[in-house]
């Protein structure tokens, strides 16, 4: 009788807090969403108190009980706090209920007031969270690199996938090199202001790499480069915009990328600092015009290439030639060698383009150059290709380039095929 007692006081008082806490002009709405998570019911999956006037009116006993409630409850997976105006103060209150959660899988804190002490509160939650696979910390501004480095600590190890940490104002990013976060596939670090990039030597499975407006110096590009050359690589997106890339860090990018078959976009939007030199740098890589070989073991994978504004506008040619590359990937998305031979057919055998990229790549032109890599056995079946594809005019200047060599064929009717011309 005595402990029925207990328990009926305790519930007693609990409900007389909970009413105390969020008996504020709060919408019946969110009110009822907050009972259902309270009572763990089943249909409440995700709890979106974003961009909603009713959390400023939340004191830090309304935080701390929505806290425990969140912690209590076994069915949330998703919340989202963004923009609610939360402070190292209210992030002290929420995570003192909220200590750990056995079904949260995403949690959005982005655009919010707090800093190193709203960090400081999350930690032993990062650390009892076994499911939390996403957190936004977006627009944090006051978190800056110790929070940083702390985020990085308390998530060491765990199932975070997607973390994005942009405009935090973390100025140095290298606490990366200490930690593990062995299942993250999407980081986004955009607009904090670091210069230098870590090995990412232990992010075996990062897929998605955001490192936008940032002023990156040379040793950081060659960091990037690094882990794009790396055997193994997992990354398939890369977004450097407005991260000052000149010619000489367009190069080593392009370098990088030469026997990379996994990155299919890399964006480059904003970098206004490199001009015609870097633009050949991708061009070259994408469709290397200095034999047929070549050409069809350029890199065939990227189908996406953000381009600076101003090269756009400074260089169309040279664009114009990029995108005919990317697109023939595009075109051939997951067949390296069918992007090749889209290549060696739009550009090999097409003399006026494959004139205009010798001169952009500084190839002395020859007639007979492209020729010359062509068995002669194969050059009927190859001016029957050119026909087809490129029409009579370029057909006849192919057959007056190549009539020695036709004139000296046998009537021979071996049946071969060109591999790279399909």
């Amino acid at each position: 009788i005595i402990m029925v007692a207990i328990k009926r006081s305790s519930t007693s008082a609990d409900q007389d807090l909970h009413r105390a806490a969020f008996s504020i002009p709060v919408s019946h709405k969110k009110i009822d969403e907050i009972n259902a998570i309270k009572n763990n019911a089943p249909e409440l999956e995700v709890f979106n108190l974003s961009w909603v006037n009713d959390a400023r009116y939340f004191s830090d006993s309304a935080w701390e009980l929505l806290g425990r409630y969140v912690a209590e409850n076994n069915i949330l997976h998703e919340v989202n706090f963004s923009s609610c105006a939360m402070t190292n103060s209210k992030m002290s209150a929420l995570f003192k209920g909220l200590t750990g959660s056995r079904s949260l899988k995403e949690l959005d804190l982005s655009e919010n007031e707090f800093g190193l002490g709203g960090v400081k509160a999350m930690i032993s939650f990062l650390k009892e969270c076994p499911h939390l696979s996403e957190l936004d910390l977006d627009g944090n501004d006051e978190m800056g690199t110790e929070g940083f480095e702390l985020l990085a600590a308390s998530l060491h190890g765990g199932a975070i996938e997607r973390l994005r940490v942009e405009r935090c104002n973390v100025e140095n990013i290298m606490a990366l090199e200490r930690y593990t976060l062995p299942k993250l596939r999407n980081l986004d670090l955009g607009d904090n202001g670091f210069t230098r990039i870590p090995s990412f030597d232990k992010f075996t499975k990062l897929q998605n790499l955001y490192l936008d407006r940032n002023d990156i110096d040379q040793v950081g590009y060659q960091a990037v480069a690094n882990l794009l050359q790396k055997k193994g690589s997992s990354l398939t997106l890369l977004s450097l915009c407005s991260t000052g890339m000149r010619d000489q860090e367009a190069k080593i990018i392009a370098d990088s990328l030469k026997s990379n078959t996994e990155l299919k976009s890399l964006d480059m939007r904003g970098c206004n600092s490199f001009s015609q030199g870097g633009l050949l740098s991708f061009l070259k890589l994408l469709n290397d015009i200095s034999s047929i070989d070549n050409t069809f073991n350029s890199n065939n994978a990227i189908t996406n290439l953000g381009l600076p504004k101003l090269a756009r506008v400074d260089y169309p040619q040279v664009v114009r030639y990029i995108n005919f590359a990317t697109n023939m990937n595009r075109m051939h998305k997951g067949n390296a060698a069918a992007a090749g031979r889209a290549k060696v057919i739009g550009s090999q055998l097409n003399t006026r383009k494959r004139i205009k990229l010798y001169e952009l790549q500084g190839i002395k032109y020859g007639s007979t150059h492209v020729f010359s890599q062509i068995e002669t056995h194969l050059l009927p079946n190859v001016l029957a290709l050119v026909g087809m594809k490129h029409g009579m005019n370029e057909l006849y200047r192919m057959v007056i380039a190549t009539s020695p060599d036709l004139m000296s064929l046998r009537d021979e009717n071996d049946g071969m095929q060109v591999d790279i011309l399909g």
